[in-house]
């Protein structure tokens, strides 16, 4: 486990509809609430950038996420039934449907690493549509959430384009 979160930056909190998220998604929440994730622990899914995960972070900095991959055909086509995989908003019920990003991370981790050596993110959320976050304050969020230390590189992925930090962010200034 990496650790309890710190403060965010970034203040704009992002919410999604009780009575949505109850037409839509309550049936399923008994079906994947037990499988979220507080903490970043190694799987062998984590072992390239290749796998994506669901993830959101709470107002206060909070880090929820499924460590089950989401499937590649949920990723290409963005279809998705509740009970096959679930949604952003599952992930945010400790956070009373209020998040201030949510999106898919990707790991390149070894098992024998105490943490992964690169991570990718992106604040893509179709249901909380985190669009005011910038690549850079991006990647700071999820350093804190997660308390990832310097030398992890992360590629980060927003409206305003890309951000690269950590040791990649070294070596491509050192070119």
């Amino acid at each position: 486990r990496m650790g309890q979160p710190s403060p965010i930056e970034n203040s704009n909190k992002y919410s999604f509809s009780k009575s949505d998220f109850d037409d839509a998604y309550a049936n399923s929440v008994d079906i994947w609430q037990h499988q979220i994730a507080c903490s970043l622990q190694w799987n062998p899914d984590h072992d390239g950038l290749q796998s994506r995960f669901i993830y959101a972070i709470g107002p206060s900095g909070e880090w929820r996420y499924l460590p089950l991959a989401q499937p590649l055909e949920l990723c290409l086509t963005r279809r998705n039934d509740p009970s096959i995989y679930p949604y952003h908003p599952m992930l945010a019920l400790d956070f009373g449907l209020e998040v201030s990003v949510a999106g898919e991370v990707s790991f390149l981790w070894a098992a024998n690493d105490q943490f992964p050596s690169a991570i990718y993110v992106n604040n893509v959320s179709g249901h909380f549509r985190p669009d005011q976050w910038t690549a850079a304050s991006l990647s700071t969020a999820l350093r804190k959430s997660i308390r990832l230390p310097d030398q992890a590189s992360v590629i980060s992925i927003a409206n305003d384009g890309a951000h690269v930090s950590g040791r990649l962010a070294s070596l491509m200034a050192a070119k």
